[in-house]
């Protein structure tokens, strides 16, 4: 199962382009970070999203938090997503989401 998290503030206005969420993971990690152990994944229609694999979540999210109060403007922040299920699934209830780019 993935937990959802959501990137809002300052960091969503920064960039030229559309906002990703894989480009700004890429950007912040600048190669030092590895996300590919947490089994993100990304939906093109919510360039906001990343769901990670659930047994990472954890440890997904202080490493963006503190990656995001080193390296990103002020106010830049990922919140988790409440969802509503007690199986965590993802809307439309997937138990993953859909077809993402890893």
């Amino acid at each position: 199962l993935y937990m959802h998290f959501k990137f809002k503030g300052a960091i969503c206005k920064e960039t030229e382009s559309r906002f990703s969420a894989a480009a700004c993971l890429e950007q912040l990690g600048q190669g030092s970070t590895d996300f590919v152990k947490f089994g993100a994944k990304f939906l093109a229609t919510d360039p906001y999203s990343v769901w990670v694999l659930r047994e990472h979540a954890n440890e997904f999210y202080t490493t963006v938090k503190h990656l995001l109060k080193s390296h990103a403007p002020s106010g830049s922040r990922i919140r988790r997503q409440n969802v509503h299920s007690s199986n965590a699934l993802l809307p439309e209830g997937m138990q993953t989401p859909p077809p993402l780019t890893p």
